[in-house]
Formats: structure tokens, sequence, C-alpha cells
């Protein structure tokens, strides 16, 4: 049945309605296709059998309701089914829209996700509208204008001079002839749809009408597209420092994994040149240091040989060997300790010798050694202390040990500690027996002398200790020997002696004659305690307190004899064969002869007897410590 020209013109209007559904419909394919990633074919089918059966229902429904409106009678009916068709249409309306809200919002959503995720790809495009396929979308949007422009209104709402095969006057958008300006993707079937990006920026890469965008940009620099359209927008894959498109901003230049791993690996390479420079240069220095080393060896050695020349040529004297004195030095410290302990002691200081009743008198001496002159200290001390109106005496020799460092210590503590640790009754006492009874093997007069000994030793031994703790020093830094005697003469002249010793040393009793020969009584009331495993001195602290009473021994000096107490330092030199140079010493009555002369015949005989302990022979070189009863 022919057509009237209204119904033709409302024909065409539900076409272009549908084209616009058909539109819409495209949208809602991209957007379910990344959406669901389904194939484009496949969601191509499935949109245009919905399409289809749209149109179909629209095309129906009009048809339909032409015919109720044109048909005479039945009007009751025919408003029914005219209401129950314009329900449908509304349903099917209410349908459509709801589809296009949907594939509206998975679009933008899917533009949004790929916008910073878009990269060039070499021989083909990020997005799917790039404008190498404008001039053949431009071609089918004239067809379709073409076909559309039929209807009263031609070109409505369009564009001016978009013919077929022209420039495009706006590159990058596909114009319609009467709908104006719409976003749709390329690839929409032909026919009207149009094939318009998603985005208003124009691309930057577009090439003059009718040409390609350039391949290279300034500098050289391959140009990339700008798929997402972006103002501003920098390509990631352009070299740094540089833009992809001229006249577009770039932002701060930032070093790529590339440059950043290349400055790491420069920055290494620095510091291990560095690391090598610095083992090169302390390499060097050992090397410098080891070379001066060796110079001041070979300059000491020189000097050492330079010396030893020296000291031979001035030992050499007249085809005889001497020994010269070493230069003397002070130790460090000696500035505070030789006003309790100096290199010299002598009794008395000054003057003539200490007088005892009978007749007797009492000197002595202590010198440092050859040995310790070269900056050690002396080690030996003595200490005498009289009583009783000159009727007793109290004398305690001791040595300390070469080999610990505050032995001196230790023998100024013995020494001081035995003999001021008596009392003067105890003194009054033991005078009055001796006295009383001139009997010398009286027992009490011996256990009163042996009681005192033995206090002596005690007295010294806890002296000692006192002194270790005082200091903060261990005791065995303050080994040494000890020797103490008691002398009180009797009224006949001779001298009671009751003495103990621990360590060597000696006390020795010898009787002159008018030749000098050795007096057959020569007697050593004291002789040196050994071990009798390594037969090595005992000090005084490792010595067995429960021994002392085996030490301790009472005896008997006769009138005339001479009494000498003296450490190893000197005893040693009478038991060595004389020095070939100096004849030092030839007998025990050659030594005699010679202190008498220097000392006991003197004014001042405690200063004659230092000077005489200054005597050399070879191989002597210990402290020297003599007290002497004549």
């Amino acid at each position: 049945m022919p057509q009237q020209p209204g119904q033709a013109n409302q024909t065409a209007m539900l076409a272009k309605q549908f084209n616009g559904i058909a539109q819409r419909a495209s949208g809602v394919l991209h957007g379910m296709k990344r959406a669901t990633g389904l194939s484009v074919r496949v969601l191509q089918m499935v949109t245009m059998i919905v399409v289809s059966l749209l149109v179909f229902t629209c095309f129906m429904s009009s048809l339909l309701l032409q015919a109720i409106t044109a048909g005479p009678g039945k009007a009751g009916n025919h408003m029914s089914m005219a209401h129950a068709l314009q329900t449908y249409a509304s349903i099917v309306a209410l349908v459509t829209f709801v589809l296009l809200v949907i594939s509206s919002w998975l679009t933008v959503r899917s533009i949004q996700s790929a916008r910073p995720s878009a990269q060039y790809q070499p021989g083909g495009n990020a997005m799917p509208h790039h404008n190498q396929q404008n001039n053949g979308g431009n071609q089918q949007n004239n067809a379709g204008n073409a076909a559309g422009n039929q209807s009263p209104n031609p070109n409505q709402g369009g564009i001016p001079g978009n013919q077929t095969g022209g420039a495009n006057p706006n590159p990058g958008y596909n114009q319609t002839g009467s709908g104006g300006i719409t976003p749709t993707p390329v690839g929409s079937p032909p026919g009207g749809v149009q094939n318009v990006p998603p985005a208003r920026t124009a691309d930057p890469n577009a090439a003059p009408a009718g040409g390609q965008p350039p391949a290279t940009g300034p500098g050289g620099v391959p140009n990339s597209p700008n798929p997402s359209g972006i103002p501003g927008y920098v390509d990631p894959n352009a070299p740094p420092g540089m833009g992809h498109q001229q006249g577009m901003h770039v932002g701060p230049i930032k070093l790529g994994g590339d440059e950043a791993r290349k400055e790491r690996e420069r920055a290494r390479k620095l510091e291990d040149s560095l690391r090598e420079t610095e083992r090169k240069l302390e390499a060097a220095q050992r090397e410098r240091d080891a070379v001066r080393t060796e110079r001041d060896n070979e300059r000491r050695m020189r000097e050492l040989l330079e010396g030893r020349y020296k000291y031979l040529q001035e030992r050499l004297k007249d085809g005889k060997i001497v020994q010269p004195d070493p230069p003397e030095a002070d130790p460090p410290g000696y500035e505070v300790e030789k006003k309790f302990h100096p290199h010299q002691r002598t009794y008395p200081a000054t003057g003539p010798a200490a007088s005892l009743a009978g007749g007797w008198h009492l000197t002595g001496a202590s010198v440092r050694g050859r040995s310790h002159k070269a900056g050690k200290f002396r080690d030996d001390e003595f200490h005498i202390r009289l009583g009783g109106t000159d009727k007793i005496a109290l004398v305690a020799i001791a040595d300390g040990v070469g080999s610990k460092e505050f032995s001196r210590m230790g023998a100024y503590a013995a020494v001081h500690g035995a003999v001021d640790s008596v009392k003067e009754e105890q003194m009054s006492a033991l005078v009055t027996a001796v006295l009383k009874n001139q009997d010398p093997e009286e027992t009490a007069i011996t256990q009163q002398a042996k009681q005192m000994i033995h206090g002596m030793l005690d007295h010294a031994y806890q002296a000692v200790l006192q002194t270790a703790e005082q200091n903060k020093k261990h005791p065995d830094e303050l080994h040494s020997t000890l020797l103490v005697y008691v002398l009180v003469p009797r009224a006949n002249g001779d001298l009671f002696v009751a003495s103990a010793q621990v360590g060597d040393g000696a006390l020795l009793a010898w009787q002159p004659t008018a030749a000098g020969a050795v007096a057959a009584d020569l007697n050593f009331l004291q002789q040196p305690q050994f071990t009798g495993v390594d037969n090595r001195v005992v000090p005084f602290l490792r010595f067995n307190k429960s021994e002392w009473k085996n030490i301790i021994k009472v005896s008997t000096v006769e009138k005339g004899q001479v009494l000498l107490g003296m450490t190893d330092g000197t005893i040693d030199d009478l038991s060595t064969p004389p020095d070939e140079v100096t004849g030092h010493f030839a007998d025990f009555a050659d030594f005699y002869n010679k202190i008498k002369a220097a000392s006991l015949d003197t004014d001042a005989p405690g200063q004659g007897m230092a000077t005489f302990l200054e005597y050399r022979k070879r191989a002597s070189g210990d402290d020297r410590t003599v007290v002497c009863t004549y």
C-alpha cells in the first residue's frame, strides 16, 4: 500500500532515531568489549541482533498504530490496542535509555583507565581513533550525509564544506549532516554513523591538509602520537630532556632506569678506583715506613758498633781490660722517693761511728750497684736502732728481689717493721737478763732473745703486707730477703748476738791477726737460705712462718773480733776470684784491711764505707750493703 507524505516523514524520523540508537549501541559495544574482554565480532553480532529487534518492534508498532487509527469503527478496541502499543513503546524506550546510560558509563571508565597506559606501538596506533583513518571516515560520513540530507531540513546543525574527498576543516573530527558533532569510535558501519575520537583536542601530530605527520621532531627526535589527547603529554619513550612534539611543554628531566643504572655503575667504578688508589697509597706508606725503619736500624747498629768500639778502646789500658763506669741516671719518680730511699745511705749520716757499751762501735753503708746506676733504684736497705743508753742495738738488712718492680718498697717496709716494732721494755728486759747471767748457754736468756727475734720477723711480715695494700700493689711485687739481729755487749767485753735470716746475704764474725791472716775461728752466724729443689733463694714472704723458729740462732762474738752483716752484692765478691786489674779481693783479710783503712780508721766511717763500696770488680754490679760492728 503506498505511503502518504506524512507517513514517509514519520518513517524517516523513526529511522533517524534508530540511527542514533545504533550509534549509542556501538558505544555500548566498545564499553562492553573493554569491560568483558569479549571479541569485537561477537559483540557486534549481539549488538546488531538487539538493534534489529528494536527496529523491527518499533516499525511494527508504527504500522499497527497507523492501521488502527485509519480504520472506522471499533473505536474501543482500537483505543485499547493503541494503549497497549504505547505502553510497549514506552518500555522499549526505557530499556534503550538504560542501555545508553550503561554504555556511556562503561565508555568513560574505559577511556580513563586507558589514558595512563597508552603507549605508542610501531606500525599501529594505541587508540582506535588515530587521524590516519580520518579521510576514509570522512568519505563514509559524507555518503551517509548525502542519504540523510534528503529530509526537508538538510544539513541542519552541520558544518558547511564537508564534501567527499575535500579537505577536513577540523582535522580529527567527522561531521554529520544533520546532527552536529557526535563522538563515535572508528569502525562504525557506513550510512551516516559518525567517526569522531572521544576528546576534542586536536592531534598535534597531524600533518598539513592532505599529508602525514612528520617522522621526526626538533633535533631529530622521533615524534610519537598523543593517544590520550591530554595537553602537555610527554611521550615516555622519548629521550630524556626533550619533548616528543614541537611546541609542547616538557616537564622536569628525570633519569630513567637505564640512566640511573649507568650512573650507579659509574659511581661504583669511581669508588672502586678511589679504594684502589687508597690501597696503593697505604702500600707506598708501608714501604716507606719499612725503608725508614731499616735505615734507622742501620743507623742504630752503626752507632752501637761505634760505641762498642770506643768502649773496648777505653777498657783496653796497657794491655789489660778495665771496666768503665756506666752513665748515671735517676729512675722515674726518684725525686719523690729519694727522701725515703736515696741512692746511698750511711750510718751515722755524719760524724764518727755509733758507740756501744764495752767499747764496741757500729757503722754501716748501702750504695747503688753499677748495674743499677743507669736509671734504676737501689733495692738494698738497712736500718739500725740503739736503745737502753747504748746497751743494745737492733739491726735489719734487706735486699729487694731485682725481678720485682717494687721490691725496694718491700725491703724498706721489712727493715723498719722489724726494728721499730720492738718496745723499749723488751729491750731493757733483755739487756738486764744478759748482764745478770754471763752464761751464753742460759736457756732463759736464749728463749727471751728468740722471742724478740720472732716478734721482729712477724712485724716485718705485717709491715710488708700493709705497704702493699696502701700502695695498691700485689705482695709478690714487694719480695725481698731479710736479715735481723740483736746485739747486747756483756760485761767481759764479749757481744751477745741473736739473729735470723731469710734469703741470701751473710752475718759473719772474724778475728783479725797482726799478720792479717784469716783466723781459724771465722764463723758464719747466718748463711743464705736456699730451696732444696732448684737451689733458689727463698724470699721473706714465701718462707714458711712455722719454720722461723728453726732459723733463729743465739751466738757470742768475743772481744776483739769483727761482726759483718752484708747483702749478696758484697759477700759474693768475697767468694769469687780476684779481678785481674783491680785485684779485689785476694781473700777475706784483704777485704777487711781495705774496709778498715777506708772506713773504720777514719773520723767519718759511714761516708768512708760508702766510698769503699764503690770498688770495681769484674762481673760485680749489684747493690752493696755492709753493717760493721767492731
